[in-house]
């Protein structure tokens, strides 16, 4: 039996029905981004790119008052290994280095880690063979990598003859 005061309250109704659907974010305290409309443009210290909150190549908050964007700490750390012609610009992946910067790691396919203990790592990645993560033991596991690329571009990286190729998968 479900307790009625733990089901969120908000609600929206969508233009094509009548129908009521709660909010998947009502549980959330999520902060005001206000602040992100009056950040401009400037180029990096770095790389002098022109560009709005964050460099996609420096991987570093550009112009960003300090505490404007939270720091999260994951609770594993998280390799992303992303094809060399998928544009930085492109990639939404890079935004996970910008929001916990101590426990992303970012590496171009080709300049990857050799990877020392495959076993312990785990890739999400869609594959025949792949588990759902909620089959998976979590302590089978220190790190979590994902590919960052097209479908075309991920689907041969990971059978590559790489680490990548070792992995146990995960979905």
């Amino acid at each position: 039996m479900t307790d009625e005061s733990q089901i969120p309250t908000a609600c929206c109704e969508t233009a094509s029905s009548n129908k009521k659907h709660t909010s998947p974010f009502s549980q959330f305290n999520i902060s005001s981004t206000d602040i992100l409309d009056s950040i401009e443009k400037m180029h990096c210290p770095t790389c002098s790119r022109n560009v709005r909150y964050f460099c996609n190549k420096c991987l570093k908050l550009v112009n960003c008052p300090e505490g404007a964007i939270p720091e999260l700490k994951l609770p594993i750390k998280l390799d992303i290994i992303k094809h060399e012609q998928e544009r930085d610009g492109k990639s939404t992946a890079l935004h996970a280095k910008i929001l916990a910067p101590k426990d992303v790691e970012v590496y171009a396919w080709q300049d990857m880690p050799k990877y020392e203990n495959v076993d312990r790592l785990l890739l999400l990645f869609p594959s025949p063979g792949a588990k759902q993560l909620s089959e998976i033991d979590p302590t089978s596991f220190d790190k979590l990598v994902v590919i960052d690329g097209t479908w075309e571009q991920a689907n041969k990286m990971s059978k590559s003859d790489s680490p990548l190729l070792r992995m146990k998968r995960g979905t």
